[in-house]
């Protein structure tokens, strides 16, 4: 019930899970509606909320290196949405990906808009862009995260992730109802670290 899927957890059980068809009824990127609950359990809770960024940490286990790249980013969308990327996945204009020319498929990287300071975590699996001075181009709805899809063109810093080591999310006890514990760190309330990879949902509609 809990490999592959985001969800929520608080000290070592686990609260909730996100199954595909939970976000396709709520046409959502299911990585988000987990990091959305979360914050509005810990906010309930008045524990500080995550930052995208941070919730995505959580997610995919990973921790930034000491490698970094910047440049200028565009996005791209509907017009690829659902075509076969350089990787051979199918391009899902929802899901936080990236194109770079050179980058290794699989590279997690913590991309941030400079102009506002907000960030997301896109993994590669394209090639690109090929477009004036551009180096990097994020899925529409990585694009949306950092309020760059308006402009266009975003100024950017990025860190290379890597991966840590923590406990599999099958280990970890599932409550399955959250009203019945009385008790809880709200600390402790984070994003689910899933087994999947990142951003595998199969929302392509």
């Amino acid at each position: 019930m809990v490999n592959g899927r985001p969800g929520v957890v608080a000290e070592d059980a686990v609260l909730l899970t996100i199954d595909e068809n939970l976000a396709i009824a709520f046409q959502r990127n299911a990585d988000l509606i987990a990091m959305e609950w979360t914050n509005n359990l810990r906010g309930a809770l008045g524990a500080p909320l995550f930052s995208l960024a941070n919730a995505q940490s959580y997610l995919y286990d990973l921790s930034p290196s000491e490698d970094n790249l910047e440049g200028i980013a565009s996005w791209y969308g509907p017009y690829f949405h659902k075509r076969l990327t350089a990787n051979g996945e199918r391009f899902n204009q929802y899901e936080f990906t990236a194109a770079h020319k050179t980058l290794e498929f699989g590279t997690q990287l913590q991309v941030t808009n400079l102009e506002n300071g907000q960030s997301v975590i896109v993994r590669i699996n394209d090639r690109g862009p090929y477009v004036d001075d551009r180096s990097l181009d994020l899925s529409y709805q990585a694009a949306l995260c950092i309020d760059g899809d308006e402009s266009g063109l975003v100024e950017y810093e990025a860190v290379v992730l890597q991966s840590d080591d923590r406990p599999a999310s099958s280990d970890l006890p599932i409550i399955e109802d959250v009203i019945t514990q009385q008790v809880v760190e709200t600390e402790s309330i984070r994003p689910l670290a899933s087994t999947a990879s990142p951003n595998t949902a199969e929302r392509i509609d």
